[in-house]
This record gives C-alpha cells, structure tokens and sequence, in this order.
C-alpha cells in the first residue's frame, strides 16, 4: 500500500467516527496472517503516529485512548501469538512492548483504564507463553519510568525556603510510585505463573555501565517499604486488590489476600537479591538495616508482620529452582559466614527486636488527647452526615405496613495503638480521625446496593447499548416508577438518544457500589416501593457499657473512643479474641448505628446489570428476553 495515499485515506476519513480506524485494524491482522511485512510495517508506523498524536492532544493529562485503540493493542498481541514469523518483531515490541500505549519521551499520564489493558496484555502474553513479550514490555517500562517519568529537580525560591515546583514535584512522585506498584504486582504474577526464567532477564535488563536497574530497589528501607505497604493487614491500600491485578485461575473471598501474598513473596525475592548487589558507589549500601518508621502505629504494625516476611524469605530460600534460575543460590548460611554478611533469617529478627524495643519506650499510662478524641468526633461528622443526607433521596417516606423484609446495617470498630489518640507523639498517627468513618461509609454505601440487589425480582444481564431500549420495554408508568442507578448514566443515555419516553421518569444515581456485586446496574421500581429507612436507638445498655457519646441526632449515630489501659472489663473481654497484642497500650473506636432497612414483600423491583468484558456475570440477555412489568 502506498504510504501517502494511506494517510491521505486517513485524514479524509478522521470525521467518521473511528470505522476507519478499526478497518485499518482488519487489513494489521490481515498482513500477520498472510506474514505480509511490508504492510505490517507501514500500518504498524500509521499506528504508532495515531496512538502519539492522540497522546500529544492530551500532553499533561491522564491519557485514555479510544476503545478501539486498547483492543487493536490486544488482538494484534493473540494474532502475533498464534504465529512464529520472526520478522514481525518489530509489531511485537510496539504491541506486547506496550510502546503504543505508554509512548516515548512524552509527557503524557498514564490512565487507569491504560494500566488495565497493558494488564490484559501481559496476561494474554504469559497465557500463550510468550515471556519475550513481558520482557519487551519491561525493556519498554524501564525506559519509560527513566526519560519519561524520571525525577524532577527542585526550583528554589531565592531565599531557600520554599520549593517553587513542590507541586509538579509530588505528582511526579504519585506517578512514579504507581508505576513501580505496577511493576511489582507484574513481579508477583511472574513468581505466581513460576516464569522464573522470566524474572531472571527482568533481574538482569540493564541499558547502563555501571548497571542501573531501574525497576528495583537496592535499599533495605525500600524493601522493607514495599512490604508493609502491599501487605496491607487493615485493607487499607488495596480493599479489592483482584480487580486491579487479576491472576488467573484465582477467585472468590481469598482471591486479594492470595494475590497479595504473591506481591510480598516477590519483595522476598528482592530482599535476597539485596545479597548479590556489588556497590560500585560509596552510597549504596545494599544491607544496612532499614529505617525503623518513628510513628508508634507503623512500629506496630512491622512488630506484627516481620514473621510473616520471614516465613516468606525461608520458602523463597527453600525454592531452590527459583534461585538457582534467577542465579541468588549463592546465598546460603555458609555464604554468610564466610563473606560476614547477615543471614537472611536473622536480619530480619534482628529488625523486629530493634522495633520492639524501639515501640516499648512509649509507657502504657500515656492517656487520651481531648483535642484527638474531639477530631475523630467532628470528622466522622464531617464524613457521614453528607452521605446520610445523600441517601434521603431513597428513603421511603410512608410508613410500610404489614409484612416487611428487614435488612440491617450497624456500626464499626477498630483497636488501634493508644498512640493515634495520645499527645507528644514525634508525628500524627496516620489519619487516626478518619480511617474509621471513610471506613464505615465505604460500608455503609456498599450495603444499600447490595440490599438492592436482595429486593430484586427481576434480573437482566444486558450490553450497554440495550440497556436504554430495555427500560423503554418494560412498558412502566413513569411517573409512578424511579429509576435507581449505581454506575450507569442513564440521564446522559435518555439525553444522547432523544427518548421522550423517559424524559420524566424520576432517576435518582449513586456512584459507590459493591462493585463485585452490584457492577453497573439500574433498578427500576415503584416509588411507593422504595425501601424505609429506620434508624434505631441503640440500646441503653450499650450505651452505657461503651460510654457512647452521640454525635447526629437525625440518626442516632453515637461514637465512643476508650483507653482499654483503664477499660479492665473491656480489655480483658477483647483480649480472649486478640492475642497478638498487648491491650493496655491500645485505645478502642467505635461508630454505633442500628439502622433497620424495610422492603415490602413481594414488590416488583428489576435489575438491568450491564455486561462487562471484565467480570463475569453469566449469560448476556438479549433484548427480547425483556418482558413488560404486569402492573396487576
């Protein structure tokens, strides 16, 4: 094909839509097929010039490219996959590589929705066993994270004392700290699939001399740090950590802590790497001990899960095809003696003792801050009251009579170190005064759309494009019937597609859901069926027996925060379910709320789900299995 009149067909054809982009596409997988390298190569070149101009067009934003584009990425990847044509390597580092999606020397973000398809990617590569295409996008990555996402140098103002690029400085941080997140859950998958021999090339890629491997640490406190931060005991940083790295064959309720287990059991596998560092700087010192953290909370928290990380190093020491493939069989205890280096093992003891008795300076009797105390008052206000107040909308104003299904949604509580809520502290305990109410209204949002989905008498699994025509079916009075939304813009569809039959149908939309459950999903019910919302008196024994305080009237939401150094009767009933801790250095939290969510029986109630190519569901209805709701 000629190149020119390729572009020229390009251009004249930009306006509609991206049809011409998706038949160029057919003529790429064409050229594979019929291992045509001439017109692979000049669509390959069109290709990258479209991904880079739209990149360009959004210099300094979060980039998301069209739909069209991610799965040309994609089905190119199975195409080449299928074939042994060496000839079109140069498809597969633009491809598999991720060079189209991630561009060179440009200054473009990377999205999330980026970030899941390059995912996909690797997947589909490590399913057809193409390891060369991990490492072309490693090869890839390690460029990218150096030139493209490379450290920021500090504009001072001119007396010295503020920097003025502070704020470029932090995203670029963010930025980086998220690609190198990525790159290490691809680590755990690699150990999780046992591409071993694939982690060894990761291990030695370099494009340096000295080498610089600039997808690894070579710090302790960097090894250290990545552990606590994916080892995440309190479901903090990553709540549903599958849905951002999936692994194949893993699913259900255990699927994020095995997944996270793998992530720490790669970070064993760079702490033994740690051993093969030769510094060739007076700075790098690849065995000095890690930065014990300086706030009580993070002492804690190292003390209760440095025997796990240890566990983790003694399997990784045991796998001797790990080691002897990625070439650390070297390190043994013979080794250590010989060259005086720390046994893996004992480093890492050695590491908890120094933190235990760094944390066992701060005294048992150290006593409640009132300032501290009245924060997490005014802030679970701050938080939950706006979400309360948000979920009126729904709240059935008639009282329902007769038989009622009943759905129930309490409070939440947590023991912390006392050091969250204790004065003279080197530093503030993380966000002592917020984790617990952002917690429980996580909580809180995620179980009304579960209830919705328990009062459901109808389900449709649906495409995007039915779903308008689908409500449109169900023949409703509209201006009896809500429409109850969590995902979808079903406003925005009755808009773009001119349905006048829809246009005064009351939509009532919430983003949070439980996404696992719920997805993107319409419920279309009877306004006169929309759930009571009764929030209960807590019971004056409760009240009494935790000392509560009550903070929204409204909703009888009452909070407590108590030192179970002076609670004897409280520690001691805690402590037959914690031994692990002692609980004279700890505080309890609590948000007490005992609210009732009634439902008539037998209400009509339909859910429209809509399909994702990214969650199962089961079998996608079509739009005749849409019947109309028989009102009588």
């Amino acid at each position: 094909m000629n190149k020119m009149k390729f572009f020229k067909f390009k251009k004249n054809t930009e306006e509609n839509s991206y049809d011409f982009f998706k038949a160029v596409s057919d003529i790429l997988y064409y050229s594979i097929r019929n291992r045509n390298e001439n017109m692979a190569k000049t669509i390959s070149d069109f290709m990258y010039g479209a991904f880079k101009e739209f990149r360009d067009k959004n210099a300094g934003i979060e980039v998301v490219y069209p739909i069209v584009f991610y799965e040309v990425v994609s089905k190119t990847i199975e195409e080449l996959a299928t074939q042994k044509n060496r000839r079109l390597t140069f498809l597969e580092h633009r491809t598999a590589g991720s060079v189209w999606l991630l561009g060179e020397f440009g200054n473009s973000k990377i999205s999330e929705t980026t970030y899941s398809w390059i995912w996909s990617n690797l997947l589909l590569a490590l399913n057809y066993e193409k390891d060369d295409y991990v490492i072309y996008h490693w090869e890839q990555a390690f460029q990218y994270i150096s030139r493209s996402l490379d450290h920021i140098a500090p504009l001072y103002s001119a007396d010295y004392k503020t920097i003025k690029n502070k704020k470029e400085i932090d995203q670029r941080f963010a930025d980086r700290k998220r690609f190198f997140e990525f790159h290490y859950a691809l680590g755990g998958l690699l150990l999780y699939k046992r591409r071993y021999s694939c982690i060894k090339r990761a291990f030695t890629y370099t494009q340096s001399i000295p080498p610089k491997y600039e997808l690894l640490p070579d710090t302790m406190t960097e090894i250290f740090g990545l552990y606590f931060n994916f080892i995440d005991p309190y479901g903090m940083n990553y709540p549903w950590i599958s849905s951002r790295y999936y692994f194949p064959e893993l699913g259900g309720l255990n699927s994020d802590g095995i997944i996270k287990r793998w992530i720490c059991q790669y970070v064993g596998v760079l702490f033994i790497r740690q051993y093969s560092i030769v510094p060739h700087l007076i700075t790098m010192k690849p065995l000095d001990p890690p930065i014990i953290p300086s706030t009580q909370g993070e002492k804690r928290q190292w003390i209760d899960n440095l025997d796990y990380f240890k566990i983790l190093v003694e399997e990784t020491l045991k796998n001797k095809e790990l080691l002897i493939t990625i070439g650390l069989d070297f390190v043994t205890e013979e080794w250590c003696e010989k060259y005086k280096y720390p046994k893996p093992l004992e480093f890492i003891e050695k590491i908890k003792q120094d933190v235990i008795a760094s944390f066992e300076g701060t005294l048992i009797e150290q006593t409640i801050s009132d300032v501290r105390r009245q924060k997490f008052k005014d802030t679970t206000i701050a938080v939950l009251s706006p979400i309360f107040n948000e979920y009126k909308i729904i709240n059935n104003k008639t009282e329902l009579l007769g038989e009622l299904n009943k759905w129930y949604i309490n409070g939440q509580s947590h023991i912390i170190d006392k050091s969250g809520f204790a004065d003279n502290q080197d530093a503030d305990y993380l966000n002592f005064d917020s984790f617990l109410p952002n917690s429980f209204s996580d909580k809180y949002r995620s179980a009304i759309s579960e209830i919705f989905v328990s009062a459901s008498s109808q389900y449709y699994l649906l495409n995007y494009q039915d779903i308008l025509p689908a409500v449109t079916r169900l023949g409703i009075n509209t201006k009896d019937y809500v429409i109850v939304s969590f995902g979808i813009d079903i406003k925005d569809l009755i808009t773009k597609n001119n349905n006048e039959f829809l246009n005064d149908i009351e939509i009532i939309k919430f983003e949070h859901r439980n996404y696992h459950l719920v997805g993107d999903s319409l419920f279309i019910l009877k306004k006169i069926d929309l759930p009571r919302f009764n929030y209960r008196e807590i019971k004056a024994e409760e009240i009494e027996q935790y000392s509560l305080d009550k903070v929204i009237e409204e909703y009888n939401l009452y909070l407590t925060v108590i030192d179970l150094n002076q609670a004897v009767d409280l520690r001691k009933e805690f402590a037959e379910h914690r031994d692990e801790k002692d609980l004279r250095k700890s505080v309890y939290m609590a948000i007490f709320l005992n609210l009732e969510v009634q439902w008539k029986k037998n209400i009509q109630a339909i859910q429209i789900k809509q399909a994702s190519a990214y969650q199962e569901g089961g079998i996608i209805n079509n739009l005749g299995d849409v019947k109309p709701i028989d009102d009588k």
